[in-house]
């Protein structure tokens, strides 16, 4: 495996784990649950996102990396 090809692989780890690690919501009551989609448009808004959309219109994908 070439050095690129390497660290290409440890940034989609990296990534991974950020996702499945950091932005994590636990202890949430039943009754609070949503959908995804729904819980995530949420925090946009909370954030306040939503004004820089029009330069993102995909604020929560990873970009991939071409083959």
């Amino acid at each position: 495996m070439d050095p690129k090809e390497r660290e290409e692989k440890y940034q989609e780890n990296l990534q991974g784990r950020v996702l499945a690690e950091y932005v994590r919501i636990s202890n949430l009551p039943i009754r609070m649950k949503a959908e995804f989609s729904l819980m995530i448009n949420r925090i946009i808004d909370i954030v306040g996102y939503r004004e820089h959309l029009h330069e993102d219109p995909y604020p929560l994908t990873w970009p991939e990396l071409a083959e």
